[in-house]
């Protein structure tokens, strides 16, 4: 995935990685949040995260900002355990 994620960032676009757990050869060119659990298997917010959504890597701040609109956002159902 990483390769795939270097190509992105070689034609412009701006990427980056967030996973619950240990990925081979993140570390390096793409910037990368890693092992940002256990909070999503406990029906916290990153449980309420889809495909698709806007996330924004502030790496200064050390924070993640989820881009979606708050009403949709609480709608949502979080995805324990799956």
């Amino acid at each position: 995935m990483t390769p795939f994620l270097g190509v992105l960032q070689d034609r412009g676009f701006k990427v980056a990685l967030i996973t619950d757990g240990r990925m081979s050869g993140a570390s390096g060119k793409i910037p990368a949040a890693i092992h940002v659990s256990p909070e999503a298997e406990v029906g916290g917010a990153l449980a309420r995260v889809q495909d698709g959504d806007l996330i924004r890597v502030d790496g200064v701040k050390g924070t993640l900002q989820l881009l979606v609109d708050e009403a949709e956002f609480a709608a949502r159902t979080p995805a324990v355990g799956t």
